[in-house]
């Protein structure tokens, strides 16, 4: 029970660094996905023997992009799953110090130092 707390708190507190690790992994992840699947859309359609239909094409032009979407949404959230799985399962003491370090630093430098 107490490892859920931590996590829970080191989820809330971490807040900031979770979602920008993820936004960056995230676009990271959409970015090749989409370069990577559009180029073998590109390759198939234009430059192999055995081309691809037109059909396939015109599903695969809507696909790509949803397809990147997704995978780029599903690692943004992947982080937040690696965040509570180190805090909850993997290091629940560091998770702790991190907590107190972290609640010292939003709680009292910073209201400290905005006087």
């Amino acid at each position: 029970m107490i490892s859920f707390i931590v996590a829970t708190a080191f989820i809330i507190l971490t807040t900031p660094a979770w979602i920008a690790v993820g936004v960056i992994k995230g676009l990271f992840i959409f970015i090749v996905e989409f370069v990577s699947k559009g180029w073998w859309l590109i390759k198939n359609t234009f430059f192999v023997e055995y081309k691809l239909g037109a059909g396939d094409v015109l599903v695969s032009i809507f696909a790509v992009p949803i397809n990147a979407i997704w995978q780029g949404l599903v690692t943004f959230f992947g982080t937040l799953g690696s965040f509570w799985d180190w805090a909850r399962y993997d290091h629940p003491w560091w998770a702790f110090f991190i907590c107190i370090g972290l609640s010292f630093f939003y709680f009292v430098y910073l209201p400290s130092r905005s006087r």
